[in-house]
């Protein structure tokens, strides 16, 4: 396992590498949880993790904190199509990479 992420390192930007806590407990970083095939909490991922997701970009990655910033965490998936550019199809790729579970702070 160790030898796929330091092979896997370089298709991980250097912004996402920092760890991150979910219930008072480290984790592996964002970019680990994807390549482990773990979701990513959209309710704790910053700009950079939200682009390791498949078909998000910086824009959509800003659009997606800036609506959580702004209403709130999202408590369900079907919450994430408030976001403007996420329909019916961009939430069926994303599904499998992401989940609503809560932040370490309670976001």
């Amino acid at each position: 396992m160790a030898l796929l992420l330091r092979a896997a390192a370089h298709l991980i930007p250097w912004h996402a590498a920092a760890p991150f806590v979910i219930a008072d407990r480290p984790t592996h970083t964002m970019g680990e949880r994807i390549l482990l095939g773990q979701q990513l909490p959209i309710n704790c991922a910053d700009e950079p993790a939200l682009q390791l997701l498949p078909g998000v970009g910086p824009s959509l990655a800003h659009r997606i904190v800036l609506d959580r910033t702004t209403h709130g965490a999202f408590h369900t998936l079907a919450d994430f199509d408030r976001v403007r550019g996420i329909g019916p199809k961009t939430l069926d790729r994303l599904r499998p990479w992401v989940s609503a579970e809560k932040c370490h702070d309670g976001a």
